[in-house]
């Protein structure tokens, strides 16, 4: 199943269901289908939470290893503060920025 969503990650349910009846010769509701797709898909896209959780991580080791001062040759930088984070560009407008969770 996941390389059929990572080929068409909007294969439709009815085909899903096809693929198990013909795989598996099994039949499956619209729903189990529509689930199972939903599930290969977070495994091909990922897990947009999890890898949104790691911006603070990077940002603060970025912060670590980089005391002195920010390079903006690349023109992005971190920027952390207690609660808040964001990766900006060096003109200060921000790309991605969120909260933290405690």
């Amino acid at each position: 199943m996941v390389e059929q969503v990572a080929e068409n990650p909007e294969i439709p349910v009815t085909a899903v269901q096809d693929q198990f009846a013909r795989k598996f010769e099994v039949g499956v509701s619209r729903m189990q289908a529509y689930r199972a797709r939903a599930k290969a898909k977070k495994v091909v896209e990922g897990d947009y939470t999890k890898q949104y959780a790691m911006l603070r991580d990077y940002g603060l080791e970025l912060k670590d290893k980089n005391p002195v001062g920010v390079d903006c040759s690349n023109g992005i930088y971190p920027k952390v503060g207690d609660n808040r984070y964001a990766m900006q560009t060096c003109s200060g407008s921000n790309l991605v920025q969120g909260r933290g969770v405690h």
